[in-house]
């Protein structure tokens, strides 16, 4: 059987990111079926996701929005943040010069029959909108990613369904895939940057709102 592109970016991008927890191979019918299984249950029917990890997800789970499927976009979850709250455990570990990066974050979003609901490989992009203080030059930004779903409440593995608005069987962040520079080595500042993170103390460090003005974000 033919795995589609799409199916095994989600392969890989799991498997990179979650050795310990059971990550799914799967071809593209197996994929389906499954995130079909989870998403069945509803979305948006619970308070809180069901979190694998004690201590990581939303810091805030009932100011989480999952009214509407736009609710689920990174731009609108800032909500589920807060100062203190644990961020980093995937990309833990990591070697080489530290410095403040800021990294290019595309999103997709697959509606209750799998599919995007941009488009065919499209994403958002949310350029720059995550700075994470001191970290290594090595750090591989897909676990990142897989970071920023387990705190924002959309990585199905980590969080459950319960943080997902009704109509969206799921969601990934991906990391870069434009010409644009997407690693920037720059200071991380909250009046730029909507999500800061410290690397040294694996937790994010601001989040505000009030920086998504200075956010570009657009599908592409």
């Amino acid at each position: 059987m033919r795995v589609s592109n799409t199916a095994e970016r989600r392969r890989t991008h799991w498997a990179a990111a979650w050795p310990g927890i059971g990550v799914p191979r799967w071809s593209a019918a197996i994929g389906a079926a499954a995130l079909i299984t989870v998403a069945s249950c509803g979305g948006g029917g619970d308070s809180g996701g069901s979190n694998l990890l004690a201590g990581y997800g939303p810091a805030n789970p009932s100011a989480c929005p999952k009214a509407a499927l736009d609710d689920v976009w990174l731009d609108k979850r800032l909500p589920c943040l807060a100062a203190d709250q644990k961020f980093i455990r995937n990309s833990a570990g990591a070697t080489g010069a530290f410095a403040d990066r800021a990294y290019i974050f595309g999103q997709q979003v697959l509606d209750g029959s799998l599919i995007n609901v941009l488009g065919a490989n499209k994403l958002r992009y949310f350029k720059h909108a995550v700075c994470v203080k001191g970290a290594p030059e090595n750090v591989a930004p897909i676990t990142l990613a897989v970071d920023l779903e387990v705190a924002v409440g959309i990585n199905l593995l980590a969080n459950g369904k319960g943080f997902y608005p009704p109509g969206v069987a799921g969601s990934t962040f991906q990391y870069g895939g434009l010409a644009d520079a997407n690693t920037l080595q720059i200071a991380c500042s909250p009046a730029t940057h909507p999500i800061i993170v410290s690397y040294a103390s694996g937790r994010i460090e601001s989040v505000n709102a009030a920086a998504l003005a200075a956010t570009q974000v657009f599908d592409r």
